[in-house]
């Protein structure tokens, strides 16, 4: 017969691991080949091989070469402006684009000329500038329709707050108020 255990205490029995749970630590031998590490961020380096495909497979792939000129038809005013403002009432959602567009624009050949108002309407412009071209050229079938920005400055309207203001700006509508003040020893500042 088999002496009983004695249980020490302190001492508890080993339970079994769960599933998927090791007790053995993890080694990695120095001559085994780890996984490639998987990246869902596509590869920024280029690809040799691709430079010394000729042009003609380049066109079956879809991508066709730059070298091909477009065809050009001459542009008409109103044309470029329906163009013009189609692409505007597209931009309805954006207001402040929107309103950039709804401008008066110069049309001198296939050079469009927009006036901005501030220095804060360039960078929002320039935002859309390439969706703007393409859809010029896209539907005038032209690809020499340029976009260019002037900065137009506004008369800023001079504001009288002090009675010397207000008195000089009304002297200068009718100087006969000068000699009035003149002859009467009136003094504007009271």
């Amino acid at each position: 017969m088999l002496p009983a255990k004695k249980e020490i205490p302190g001492n508890t029995e080993k339970k079994p691991d769960p599933p998927g749970v090791s007790q053995q630590p993890s080694t990695v031998s120095v001559g085994s080949e780890l996984p490639p590490p998987t990246s869902v961020r596509p590869k920024s380096t280029l690809n040799l091989g691709s430079i010394l495909k000729p042009k003609e497979k380049l066109a079956v792939a879809g991508i066709t070469p730059l070298d091909e000129p477009q065809p050009v038809r001459p542009l008409t005013d109103e044309q470029l402006r329906k163009a013009w403002a189609d692409y505007a009432d597209s931009r309805k959602n954006q207001v402040a684009e929107f309103h950039l567009l709804s401008r008066q624009v110069d049309i001198k050949g296939s050079v469009v000329t927009v006036a901005l108002a501030n220095s804060v309407e360039e960078p929002l412009l320039q935002a859309i500038l390439p969706d703007l071209l393409a859809h010029l050229r896209s539907r005038l079938s032209n690809s020499t329709i340029k976009v260019e920005s002037i900065l137009q400055k506004e008369e800023t309207k001079k504001i009288a707050y002090t009675n010397k203001e207000k008195f000089d700006l009304l002297a200068e509508k009718n100087p006969l108020l000068k000699e009035l003040k003149d002859r009467l020893w009136l003094d504007p500042d009271f």
